[in-house]
């Protein structure tokens, strides 16, 4: 009943408590047990306020004070059965009591006309009444605020992910460098351009197996490595024909000091190594070497 009155837009709840219980005439008071425990339902009316309804056929009608009077009251519950709701304090209705001893009357001819009265003797006949207290059971649960978040919470995490981000760059960009150092300058920093180039060439040709004896010539080297690098044939000759004029040609000196001749084996030995790194490459990419 409270979901239906609330589906139309009346403010309602449900009030839990007990009932009267049951009366006993030793005592004069009503024994309310576990068993009495009972909730109904109330509606608000503007004007009038909480308005108690039962809707629970097993129980008896709510009795609402000013509804109907005591005489009405004492027609449809004669034995005083207990309600859910109050009822008015009981009055006090008078009685006769007989005394225990006769009262003469001597008739007179004025008690002929005037007869005596005999005031009636009254006694108090109460009636017990209990007054349920009601208990507001929360229909729905109060909303809970959430708690205001330290901004330092999620600066903190985001602050340490780039930094971790910052120091992992780092780190690769150190390494790279530090690749590059050993494979390009190793070993070869006080040499001349030309026999620079041919020294890096016969070391980045170890990383295809290829490798050559001591007693072999410039020309010599230079068909094995066309055996094992084959569409590279240009840059290798190139770099096999400056290393032969600067190593046994007339004027070695004059082929140092050439900017023309450093030009040309800069470019040959960029050619070369593009070569030489896309055949290693080749090697790691299996789907590509079954076809």
């Amino acid at each position: 009943m409270v979901v239906m009155l609330r589906s139309l837009g009346i403010p309602s709840r449900m009030a839990a408590g007990f009932a009267q219980g049951e009366f006993d005439a030793a005592t004069g008071q009503y024994i309310v047990r576990e068993a009495d425990a009972h909730t109904w339902v109330e509606a608000y009316f503007p004007g009038y306020g909480w308005i108690e309804f039962e809707p629970t056929t097993a129980e008896q009608s709510l009795t609402r004070e000013g509804d109907r009077d005591t005489s009405e009251e004492s027609q449809t519950n004669p034995q005083g059965e207990p309600t859910t709701t109050p009822t008015p304090t009981p009055s006090p209705t008078p009685t006769e009591t007989p005394t225990s001893e006769p009262q003469i009357i001597t008739a007179t001819p004025e008690s002929a006309e005037n007869p005596p009265v005999i005031p009636p003797t009254s006694t108090l006949t109460p009636t017990p009444t209990l007054t349920p207290t009601p208990v507001i059971l929360p229909t729905q649960p109060a909303p809970v605020q959430p708690e205001p978040r330290d901004p330092l919470e999620l600066l903190l995490p985001a602050a340490g992910l780039v930094l971790g981000l910052v120091v992992l760059a780092l780190l690769l960009i150190a390494f790279g460098w530090l690749l590059y150092w050993w494979w390009e300058w190793r070993g070869v920093k006080g040499l001349s351009p030309v026999k620079r180039v041919y020294a890096l060439m016969e070391r980045y040709l170890g990383l295809l197996g290829v490798t050559f004896r001591p007693d072999q010539t410039p020309d010599e080297r230079r068909r094995d490595t066309m055996r094992a690098l084959p569409g590279s044939e240009r840059p290798v000759t190139a770099i096999t024909r400056l290393y032969t004029a600067e190593r046994y040609g007339p004027n070695p000196e004059m082929l140092e000091k050439s900017p023309n001749v450093e030009a040309q084996a800069e470019a040959a030995w960029s050619d070369a190594r593009k070569g030489i790194l896309r055949r290693w490459l080749a090697r790691f990419m299996f789907w590509k070497r079954d076809k």
